[in-house]
């Protein structure tokens, strides 16, 4: 999926609503001037009955990759019992495609009328919003979406989680750190993949060690056995598996079936809960890298309060969405209803949250770092080199 086809698509619909809204605005003036000269008093009324505050969310609700938006939809929806604000979520689902999240984007902003929008979960629902929310002046806070070229894409558009450089370097580095001296790997060909895999292919490059096989899948594949054996056939030692939430346990499983004992790596993909159960013991010893847990107080309660709440140790995207949710009530609880407002709001805080210290740079990103989590039994935990 490639970014430039939904900012085109994108723009040839836009101009239907940017003609609908004309239309509309010229109605809304009629009925202003309308409601003027029959009665201020009414005017006054019509103004003060308004509807509560919306704050859209856009993501992956069906679908291959809907579980892992799971830990997204869980994270908002407890942030938003926390606060105790009278602010409605309005969900849409994107499918983790760009052309199905500007659809989403649009109905959210020119309908459903909401203050902003928590999303895309997927790189390229929101490469795909960006320029929507950026014409429209409405901020959008992602929880998932990784792809570095969203950095600075809009001054509308922030990010609670960090981007791929990081996640990549780190990765790469791991493997080295690890003595593997003869990585491959496999990723899924989307935005989210593409650019993961180029950042881990430079850093490999970049510590003398390159990568022996480099092989990409479409996202809706469901049999990897053709990458592998191409795989296979360059004798690794590890394989970097980048990917979504349905591709590991299939992948793991059928690497194991060719019998390829290898080091796998993967990204925080690997942290659902769906991709640990699904994949059995094939995924134990498997490395992974996921932005660092704080260990603050608040990070503590938050997943001992998800934990209470459903019944389950913390999703992967969850704290990142509890605390893109918590900033975007918190500025309208303050006040702030239009989007330069919001956005100017988001600019000049400095929490500590859930995920850890949000702080937005220049460019809408956070700075955070990537830990190691190693696979056993089941579950993860921290992974000590």
């Amino acid at each position: 999926m490639s970014a430039p086809a939904y900012y085109s698509t994108s723009q040839a619909v836009y101009l239907g609503w940017k003609m609908k809204k004309l239309a509309l605005g010229i109605i809304a003036l009629i009925m202003a001037a309308a409601l003027i000269g029959i009665s201020l008093t009414g005017f006054a009324l019509f103004s003060a009955d308004r509807e509560k505050a919306k704050i859209g969310v856009i993501g992956p609700l069906s679908g291959d990759v809907a579980s892992l938006f799971e830990g997204v939809k869980n994270g908002a929806l407890l942030a938003l019992k926390d606060s105790g604000a009278d602010i409605e979520f309005v969900f849409e689902d994107g499918k983790c495609s760009g052309r199905d999240a500007v659809t989403a984007a649009k109905k959210l902003i020119e309908i459903d009328g909401v203050e902003a929008i928590l999303g895309g979960l997927c790189s390229g629902e929101t490469l795909a919003i960006a320029p929507v929310v950026d014409s429209e002046g409405v901020v959008l806070v992602s929880a998932g979406s990784t792809n570095p070229t969203i950095s600075g894409i809009s001054e509308y558009v922030f990010r609670t989680i960090p981007h791929d450089a990081v996640q990549g370097k780190t990765l790469a580095e791991a493997v080295y750190n690890l003595k593997y001296r003869k990585p491959a790997i496999i990723f899924i060909n989307n935005d989210y993949g593409s650019a993961l895999k180029d950042v881990i292919a430079n850093r490999l490059r970049e510590l003398n060690i390159g990568a022996l096989a480099v092989e990409a899948f479409e996202q809706d594949a469901k049999d990897f056995r053709t990458q592998l054996l191409k795989i296979q056939s360059k004798n690794p030692d590890s394989l970097i598996i980048v990917s979504l939430a349905k591709e590991p346990p299939i992948i793991l499983k059928q690497a194991k079936e060719l019998g390829m004992e290898l080091q796998f790596f993967g990204p925080e993909t690997f942290a659902d809960n769906d991709v640990i159960q699904n994949s059995g013991h094939a995924i134990n010893g498997t490395i992974f890298t996921y932005p660092h847990v704080s260990t603050t107080s608040i990070a503590q309660d938050f997943r001992e309060k998800y934990k209470k709440e459903y019944g389950r140790d913390t999703d992967a995207y969850a704290a990142e969405a509890y605390d893109a949710a918590t900033i975007l009530i918190n500025a309208i609880k303050a006040g702030n209803t239009t989007g330069p407002q919001i956005k100017n709001y988001l600019n000049s805080i400095n929490l500590e949250g859930a995920s850890g210290t949000i702080q937005f740079d220049p460019n809408g990103d956070v700075q955070k770092e990537y830990d190691l989590y190693i696979i056993e039994d089941g579950a993860y935990k921290l992974y000590s080199q």
